[in-house]
């Protein structure tokens, strides 16, 4: 089944186009499998908690989600951002099954969205915005892409075994240890300059080599302190 929001009634509510009420609940346990968001859309909190059969979600447009709107909805696996989105407050909490979430626009996201979820890829559009644990607890995360310049602040991976790959197209700043612990990371791409690296940010890592753009600036501290496979830099 597809549903555009605004297509239909539910008991005594009328769910009017592109606005849905916080806390009414609407489509709680329904056998929805598919849904498509309009631009202009409004989601608040609530509207979809246990949503259970949800499998794949489309946002045609720019859109806020806050309060956790699809929290439980724990057949969804697939999501596409056509727009803009900011995510906050956990708006997909507990629902662990997600394998696919694609962002059209740039994307301001909140701390620990990946987690435990099957996530095993993530290309960020120029602009995109971090918090410093937005990557934690991702324990099938292998490849990230940023296409714009970013900022990654200590923490950011903690608990995301699997990360193989990272790709920094823009400008980029790293914090100490921010990659630490990410025992199979073998590869990273800088393809701008880094204006920042703390000490020990690729500690454990399986990284043999690494290239800095001219201009890249390091810290003080050991940058490249316990990194046993790096034979070339």
């Amino acid at each position: 089944t597809t549903v555009r929001a605004g297509a239909f009634t539910y008991g005594e509510h009328e769910v009017a186009p592109y606005s849905l009420r916080s806390n009414d609940y609407i489509m709680s346990n329904m056998s929805l499998k598919e849904l498509t968001f309009p631009a202009g859309s409004v989601l608040e909190q609530g509207v979809f908690w246990y949503c259970r059969g949800l499998e794949t979600l489309t946002f045609e447009g720019d859109i806020v989600l806050d309060g956790g709107p699809f929290t439980y909805a724990t057949g969804l696996k697939n999501i596409v951002f056509g727009g803009a989105c900011e995510l906050k407050s956990s708006p997909f909490k507990d629902s662990t099954a997600i394998e696919s979430i694609t962002f059209g626009g740039a994307a301001k996201l909140d701390n620990g969205l990946f987690m435990q979820t099957n996530v095993k890829s993530l290309d960020f559009p120029a602009g995109s915005t971090f918090l410093s644990s937005n990557f934690m607890n991702a324990p099938e995360l292998e490849t990230l892409i940023f296409r714009g310049d970013v900022e990654l602040n200590n923490g950011a991976f903690s608990k995301v075994p699997k990360l193989k790959t990272l790709v920094f197209e823009g400008e980029s700043i790293i914090g100490s240890g921010v990659l630490s612990k990410t025992s199979e990371l073998t590869e990273i791409t800088f393809g701008k300059k880094v204006t920042f690296i703390g000490s020990g940010a690729f500690e454990s890592s399986k990284v043999t080599e690494l290239i800095f753009p001219a201009g890249s600036s390091l810290s003080t501290g050991n940058v490249l302190m316990d990194t046993p496979e790096l034979v070339k830099v």
